[in-house]
């Protein structure tokens, strides 16, 4: 509003105009309400970055495993990754890192006690020091991005199963989020298996026995009542493993790689 006054000055008269201006309260209101509407928006703004940017590093991790793996066989001339030199490895640390630093940006091998790692991620139903466990190798990229391979039971297969945490040393540290699991395939592809990892995985290998019958592809055509071949559990060695959740302690059908059964959170 605008109000105008009359004064005379020298004979003369004059008109000034007057502005009514916000008083105090009006603006702490203000900003109390752009206060709440941010603390309404901000945190879904950045949980939507985050999401966006965790997606596009899952992208670029199973490229780099992919033609890292696949520049190998290249390199030999070979077919399939059990016939290069990572297949006679046999979970050797420092075999693994002689191998793929010819075709992976590796700056740096980790201990799995290293404080360069996360000691504890959540998931669903718990808690794990997933480095500790079963790890055969360890290693950084450039880009703080930390990946481990497996041990396997069979590392003549040319398969592999990969940890992976895509965000180095930050938040939210959480299994199916920033901790993703790759399973490295014979010839060479990498599939993305993030959403195994909602679920803490074990660190018990599920029973296994001798093929009693023939093999056929490579796997056993005849386990036992209470077992399955190697197939369900993503090996290709010729074993029976006991099926997940015949015995008491397993979930059922809750495979998480080379075998391993989910641990039942009940």
């Amino acid at each position: 509003m605008t109000k105008l006054k009359k004064c005379s000055w020298g004979g003369a008269t004059y008109s000034l105009g007057f502005k009514r201006a916000f008083t105090l309260a009006e603006v702490l209101i203000t900003l109390a309400i752009i206060g709440v509407v941010a603390a309404m928006t901000v945190p879904t703004l950045i949980t939507n970055y985050t999401s966006k940017q965790l997606e596009a590093q899952r992208k670029k991790v199973k490229y780099t495993l992919t033609n890292g793996f696949r520049l190998l066989m290249a390199n030999q001339g070979a077919s399939d990754l059990k016939s290069t030199t990572i297949a006679s490895c046999d979970n050797d640390k420092d075999c693994l890192s002689a191998e793929l630093r010819k075709t992976i940006n590796i700056i740096q091998d980790v201990d799995d006690d290293s404080s360069l790692l996360s000691e504890k991620y959540t998931f669903t139903n718990g808690e794990l020091d997933v480095w500790s466990n079963d790890m055969a190798y360890i290693f950084a990229t450039a880009d703080g991005t930390f990946y481990g391979i497996k041990e396997s039971e069979d590392p003549t297969s040319g398969e592999f199963v990969v940890y992976v945490d895509l965000n180095g040393t930050k938040s939210p540290n959480q299994g199916g989020v920033d901790l993703c699991q790759f399973t490295i395939t014979n010839s060479a592809i990498a599939n993305d298996q993030c959403t195994l990892l909602k679920e803490k995985p074990v660190v018990e290998l599920a029973d296994l026995i001798d093929c009693p019958g023939e093999l056929v592809e490579g796997y056993c055509s005849s386990c036992p009542e209470g077992y399955d071949t190697g197939r369900t559990y993503s090996t290709s060695n010729s074993k029976c493993y006991k099926i997940c959740g015949y015995d008491s302690g397993y979930e059922e059908n809750k495979i998480i790689n080379n075998g391993y059964c989910s641990v039942n959170a009940t």
